[in-house]
């Protein structure tokens, strides 16, 4: 059973509420332990993504959860080319609200949709890059 660390109320500064889609935030440096959240309702789509890209336009973590075949796709796109698909069931219902959780470790990411573990996916590209 895996859990997300209890994080104490949140910087505003990070916070943002109602932004247009597409959404495009910068971090100042990710470290282990960091954890990145995310709240929303996806209405009228089969797919949808979650990037964190780098300052080259690689693509650390890629998340994209398939409504259309109910299965959620992890990923990483260095130098060109997307690498090794990483794939787990898809729990998140269309058109109701969710949750997405990264949880940011040494050696890897860990996944959380809607409080509910759902993979771990190995950094590909050091974290510390984005």
């Amino acid at each position: 059973m895996y859990s997300v660390p209890l994080l104490s109320y949140p910087d505003p500064n990070l916070v943002t509420y109602n932004p247009p889609v597409p959404v495009r935030v910068s971090f100042r440096n990710l470290t282990p332990n960091t954890v990145i959240e995310l709240q929303g309702r996806i209405r009228n789509t089969k797919r949808f993504a979650i990037n964190l890209e780098t300052k080259d336009g690689d693509i650390a973590l890629h998340i994209n959860p398939r409504f259309d075949c109910k299965r959620v796709v992890l990923n990483s796109f260095r130098c060109g080319k997307w690498d090794i698909e990483v794939h787990a069931p898809l729990t998140t219902v269309q058109g109701q609200e969710f949750s997405c959780k990264i949880l940011v470790e040494e050696m890897e990411y860990k996944v959380f949709f809607n409080e509910q573990y759902l993979t771990s996916i190995e950094h590909r590209i050091p974290f510390s890059w984005c």
